[in-house]
């Protein structure tokens, strides 16, 4: 299996605040999904084993909240 860039494929956020990612990755590989409003502190929101691609998840996110950042990338040790 060849490996694959992760990317973020779309961001959509709805009337409730929800976001839904959609991401391709390299099946079986550990994903960190972290969120941020000010790009300088990050939160982990997700830590997935991609299962295939593209891979959805959804959050939750406060509807006060103008600008919200995400970043994806693949977990190494």
């Amino acid at each position: 299996m060849e490996d694959r860039l992760l990317e973020i494929d779309s961001i959509a956020r709805d009337a409730t605040g929800e976001v839904t990612l959609h991401f391709s990755a390299t099946p079986g590989q550990l994903v960190t999904l972290q969120d941020s409003t000010d790009l300088l502190s990050w939160t982990t929101i997700s830590s997935p084993v991609a299962v295939g691609s593209p891979y959805v998840i959804t959050q939750q996110t406060s509807l006060e909240d103008e600008k919200r950042f995400h970043r994806a990338f693949y977990h190494c040790e």
